[in-house]
């Protein structure tokens, strides 16, 4: 009997119908820094500068509908707080403090260069230059100092009092940058290192015993960490390369000056997109609730962006079938095109395989990997879903994820009490191995260690793609 074959990974993506405006950007200048709406005044596009072949590719147009922007008004992550502040309210400065570092830094840092010890999310929720999330005055004021050491993980970017501010291009206009946002701009080098993504990028958060203490630290993400065992530090592929496109367009970059005229290349566009496409669509959907600052129009260019992301650049997906003695094989080998372990970042992301076989009426003979309205998958274990080198069984699912387990070993989603994977086949990438010295960071956990075929050719480590063999009778 000849069969229909139809596989894909699945990724949710949302239908949205709003159309609306988005709030106008915070216009202000703090002690250390500025709203994105004071940059704009110059950065913005009008037709003649920051457009290449009539399109408008300013920073703030592609950054400000991007998670980056939304970081401290994102639902989910303020859900996830208020949830660890619920469960532990004794520990809410800690929390709060810990958490608002990088999704509202200019808040935080703020605060910190004020005296406050700590910083809270009433405090953010209330100031308008606090909720620009990662905004342009945050990533050009971060120092090199103390780049790619520990000591910069976890939030822990330089920024001093100094006003001056860091860009990619030599020769930069003094006088106007002074006069309209009192900073002073600064060329380097630095603006294009992975390690000014790491400061935050790289995240432990404190974990806590069965009393309640604080017994260690847990490594909620760290794609920075999975890019150094990987090809592409040898190969100066750096963060930026992916998340800010590289255009060789002579692009001006200002209008003030109106007479300056000065055209650089190469010019990276902000970007900044990842997979997390049913966040930007939540965000879509509830523009004036959130009170955020880009529009409808403003996300579906970022969604689309998200996407091609997503459907372009982050895995190769190869098939192939045999079909003997009533018995169908399929192997699935799916490679990791990106730096970093994929689903990545914090580890409540996962990626599966929905397979699904028809006959030639289009019923379905065998499905595994099909998920309900409320977008659970079916046929899960109680617990979590084993990583497999083999299924036969429509029960069983291929899902690539982080699982966290407390000190008990009991699997948790609860960050305070994360203190370690029990399954991690989240695809490494290329090059990835055992023997890199930072693989106890982010090491292999569950039955993929076992996997010949999970980033593993003939024994040897560092392919950074998994097999898969599906059978049926």
């Amino acid at each position: 009997m000849k069969k229909q074959l139809t596989i894909f990974l699945f990724l949710l993506i949302s239908q949205t119908i709003l159309h609306a405006q988005g709030n106008p950007l915070p216009f202000g200048r703090t002690t250390l820094f500025a709203g994105s709406g004071l940059c704009e005044v110059c950065h913005t596009s009008d037709g003649t500068v920051l457009t290449v072949n009539g399109q408008d590719v300013s920073m703030v147009t592609y950054w400000r509908s991007t998670m980056m922007a939304n970081a401290s008004k994102d639902p989910f992550w303020r859900a996830v707080v208020a949830e660890e502040v619920h469960r532990f309210p004794t520990l809410q400065q800690t929390i709060e403090t810990t958490c608002t570092k990088c999704h509202a830094p200019m808040g935080y840092k703020e605060a910190i260069f004020n005296g406050q010890t700590n910083y809270s999310m009433a405090e953010m929720k209330a100031d308008p230059i606090a909720n620009d999330g990662v905004s342009c005055a945050v990533c050009h004021q971060i120092k090199p100092d103390n780049f790619g050491m520990v000591t910069s993980y976890s939030g822990h970017y330089q920024i001093d009092p100094d006003s001056i501010i860091y860009g990619p291009y030599p020769d930069p206009e003094l006088n106007a940058m002074t006069e309209m946002a009192a900073f002073l701009p600064v060329y380097s080098t630095h603006m294009n290192q992975s390690e000014l993504c790491a400061t935050c990028h790289t995240l432990f958060t404190p974990y806590l015993d069965n009393q309640g203490q604080i017994a260690g630290d847990f490594p909620e993400q760290t794609p920075y960490i999975e890019w150094k065992n990987s090809i592409y530090p040898a190969q100066n592929t750096q963060c930026q390369d992916c998340h800010m496109p590289m255009i060789t367009d002579s692009v001006d970059i200002a209008w003030i000056p109106q007479s300056h005229q000065v055209y650089r290349t190469p010019f990276w566009k902000h970007s900044f997109v990842g997979g997390n496409v049913y966040m930007l669509n939540m965000l879509k959907d509830n523009i004036s609730t959130l009170g955020l600052t880009a529009s409808s129009e403003n996300f579906d260019s970022t969604i689309a962006r998200a996407k091609e992301n997503l459907t372009e650049k982050a895995i190769d997906l190869f098939i192939t079938t045999t079909y003997e003695n009533n018995s169908l094989n399929v192997f699935v080998k799916i490679e990791n095109k990106t730096g970093h372990k994929i689903p990545s970042g914090i580890p409540f992301r996962r990626m599966w395989i929905h397979l699904k076989v028809t006959d030639p009426s289009n019923n379905i003979v065998y499905e595994s990997g099909k998920w309900d309205a409320q977008g659970e998958i079916a046929g899960l274990d109680a617990d979590y879903e084993q990583h497999y080198d083999l299924i036969n069984n429509e029960d069983d699912v291929q899902i690539y994820e982080g699982v966290m387990v407390d000190v008990d070993n009991a699997v948790t989603y609860t960050l305070l009490r994360a203190s370690s994977y029990i399954k991690d086949n989240r695809i490494p990438p290329k090059g990835f191995t055992t023997t890199h010295p930072s693989y106890d960071t982010t090491a292999i956990f569950g039955s993929a260690v076992f996997d010949p075929n999970f980033n593993k050719e003939n024994s040897a480590e560092g392919t950074g793609s998994d097999i898969l063999i599906i059978e049926f009778l």
